[in-house]
């Protein structure tokens, strides 16, 4: 155990990640979000078929659980302690369903950071959650998830987190969570890090960029000059590991949201693998809710959308982002939004049931977009008697905005 006061600003505080920015703050609030929502959806989808019987956490490198602020000189919980309150509510609430938590870390102190918060909340725990905390590097736990058995139940869902440090991604060794029957959040940290190490003599770091791009170093480098701007090189390198994340994972649906900060500075990516729209749905809506939030409490009156990408839509991203859109404005300007909602929806009739659907799986638009573009946009609403129901239509005109 730590030898330590749990969250004593003099002992605690020296034992826990205190590597913290902005950046890993919003990624945090993303994960907890994003959990709770997956978790939310999950368990309400099953009740109706009753088919669900285990839910399953797992962060592959989960850090200490808990992070202190030396700039703030506060603690902030981790990404752990979020999801682990977030589990016990609902093991008590649904006590018919097996839930279980896996925590991994390479560092051995942020380990027994990890139990240190076991122990303290054990009492707290329902009989129904397991939580499981592994000392391990990264892949070689990795290697180990899919042989435990609730992974591989048809009654079982599940949420991976790969959150690497760096860029770094060995196909081969990831296989094992990325072919599993799981929605995976992965974080890609490549637009300043691929800046910074292009030229780098480094053969680790070298190793790395050649494994996660599945390019040689030097096509690298000529690719990297002879794409003049940060956008076409942001487009290139997302979009091919977004088609290794696709090839390895052999799941259909590959998304992102892309972190931003003081609205010119994108740090990453956070990037939904998973067999279904519903999953790529709700990372999309959680990052909105998570930046009208973020306004709100910083009083800036522009609207902010995350957007969520995906190859189909790839001209519309090249299109805009190519005549000069920025790369905040194209993901989190409100006027922007609704110019795609435009695009979109203009001069067309549908059922409320296509245009859900469409709105599901549209890689820009948060699903309550209906609530922002009222505002400007005319649209109608229809009721129809079809084969004896009565069903709603919109109806978007072409002059309606």
């Amino acid at each position: 155990m730590c030898s330590c006061n749990f969250r004593d600003k003099l002992t605690c505080s020296q034992k826990v990640n205190s590597n913290i920015h902005d950046g890993t703050m919003l990624k945090i609030k993303a994960f907890k979000e994003y959990t709770n929502a997956w978790l939310e959806k999950v368990i309400n989808y099953s009740k109706k078929k009753q088919m669900l019987q285990y839910v399953n956490f797992v962060d592959c490198m989960a850090s200490s659980g808990l992070y202190f602020n030396k700039n703030r000189n506060e603690f902030y919980d981790g990404t752990a302690i979020r999801v682990l309150e977030i589990f016990v509510k609902s093991a008590r609430k649904y006590s018919n369903i097996q839930f279980s938590i896996y925590l991994n870390d390479i560092d051995k102190q942020y380990v027994k950071c990890l139990n240190c918060i076991k122990k303290r909340e054990k009492l707290k725990f329902p009989n129904n959650l397991n939580i499981n905390i592994s000392n391990k590097d990264k892949y070689d736990f990795i290697s180990t998830i899919k042989y435990k058995n609730s992974f591989n139940k048809y009654t079982s869902k599940s949420l991976i987190i790969y959150d690497p440090y760096e860029v770094e991604f060995e196909w081969t060794k990831l296989v094992p969570i990325l072919q599993l029957n799981a929605d995976l959040l992965i974080t890609h940290f490549f637009p300043n890090d691929i800046k910074r190490n292009i030229n780098t003599k480094n053969e680790k770091v070298v190793k790395r960029y050649e494994s996660a791009y599945e390019i040689n170093i030097n096509e690298m480098k000529s690719i990297f000059e002879s794409k003049k701007n940060a956008f076409d090189r942001n487009v290139y390198f997302r979009n091919t590991l977004h088609e290794n994340l696709k090839k390895y994972s052999r799941k259909k649906f590959i998304a992102y949201a892309p972190i931003i900060l003081e609205k010119k500075l994108h740090v990453y990516d956070i990037v939904c693998v998973s067999h279904s729209s519903f999953a790529q749905e709700l990372l999309k809506n959680t990052m909105y809710k998570l930046y009208k939030e973020t306004e709100s409490k910083s009083q800036i009156k522009n609207y902010y959308q995350p957007k969520l990408f995906d190859d189909d839509e790839e001209d519309m991203y090249q299109k805009d982002r190519g005549s000069g859109v920025s790369e905040y404005k194209f993901h989190y300007d409100d006027s922007h939004i609704v110019s795609m909602f435009y695009n979109e929806f203009s001069g067309e009739r549908l059922s409320k049931e296509d245009f859900d659907k469409r709105l599901r799986e549209h890689p820009y638009l948060p699903s309550n977009i209906l609530k922002l573009v009222k505002k400007t946009c005319k649209y109608q609403i229809e009721n129809k008697e079809v084969n004896g129901k009565i069903e709603k239509y919109y109806i978007f005109p072409e002059r309606g905005f």
